[in-house]
């Protein structure tokens, strides 16, 4: 069965002063100016390539084709859900601020730790203080000393036993009211589908590679070597992350899980499913004295999707590095 092609929600379109058609930075000839907004409103809803095809049957069938698959490799229309970068887009244009930040200003550290500090410090809406609480230090020790971790430790290993203790709160149980998991999700779905891709020699007794975590037999299942995942997947400043990590952690939301019962809220249900795996993830890593490293974003995960063996129906959320912390040993 031939899948329906989508327009992608963060891509805009445009007939300039020369008649040319513009589809967010990519100029196309004048003689496609012809199928808008047809063709647009066409995909909005969706639309076999077929049915396009017999509905523009004026316009050449051959050059058709080839304007839709461009329009595919160009990632301006798709058969599959949109990732979170497509979603999210274009939200930033729609932000107004009264003092405009230059594109530059987080490129110096010093412009960095000031800004955070100044965020960390902003005013409340009300300077009415009702109630004080104490600190009272109650909670596991892992909540004080976790933090961040830009270089690990090379020359230790992970062991087996602090890896499995790691991931202890993402594996299902038995409990007296039947089967449960550690943290919380929308409907008791857990959609969320983790992957672990372990370096060479650095977990003990596991070999290098992908591995799906499965939660239900709390197995790890061997998808790939994973050749393909070197520090070119990262943004120039977290390579270093990456290159001294002992293994990294990448969770993806299943639509198949979720979008059958809660439809288009699953999507965003599963991204904040995923936010709190990861902290759990980092408390219990923590635990286990093992440190981490929340990843927000890679330079291009199409590039590795096929290391990981996913369906269509997997779209990639976030990912962590960890390894042992210097200063811990």
């Amino acid at each position: 069965m031939e899948k329906k092609l989508f327009w992608l929600p963060n891509v805009t379109w445009c007939i300039n002063e020369n008649d040319e058609l513009m589809i967010d930075d990519f100029c196309f000839s004048e003689q496609m100016t012809s199928l808008f907004p047809e063709l647009y409103f066409l995909l909005c809803k969706g639309a076999e390539e077929e049915t396009l095809l017999a509905h523009f049957k004026q316009f050449p069938k051959v050059k058709l084709k080839r304007f839709i698959r461009k329009l595919q490799d160009l990632q301006l229309i798709s058969t599959g859900l949109s990732n979170t970068y497509q979603v999210f887009d274009k939200q930033a244009m729609r932000f107004r601020t009264e003092s405009p930040i230059a594109h530059d200003f987080f490129l110096k550290k010093e412009n960095v730790e000031a800004y955070r500090t100044a965020m960390l410090n902003r005013k409340p809406p009300s300077e009415d203080v009702r109630y004080q609480l104490p600190e009272s230090r109650t909670l596991p020790n892992a909540f004080y000393t976790r933090k961040s971790v830009r270089v690990f430790d090379t020359q230790q290993t992970v062991s087996f036993e602090q890896f499995c203790m790691m991931l202890e709160c993402s594996r299902q149980f038995q409990a007296p009211t039947g089967t449960q998991y550690a943290y919380p999700s929308a409907g008791g779905l857990y959609p969320i589908d983790c992957y672990i891709h372990v370096k060479k020699d650095r977990v003990a007794t596991v070999q290098e590679g992908v591995y799906f975590f499965d939660p239900v037999k709390a197995s790890l299942n061997f998808v790939s070597e994973g050749k393909r995942i070197t520090r070119e997947l990262h943004h120039h400043l977290n390579r270093t992350i990456f290159d001294t990590s002992a293994f990294s952690i990448y969770l993806f939301y299943n639509a198949q899980v979720s979008m059958p019962k809660y439809e288009s809220r699953a999507y965003y249900y599963g991204i904040y499913d995923a936010g709190i795996l990861t902290g759990y993830l980092n408390l219990t890593a923590e635990m286990a004295g093992i440190s981490s490293c929340c990843i927000g974003a890679l330079r291009s995960f199409a590039e590795v999707r096929d290391d990981f063996n996913l369906t269509e129906h997997q779209i990639f959320l976030h990912s962590m590095e960890l390894g042992l912390r210097k200063e811990l040993l």
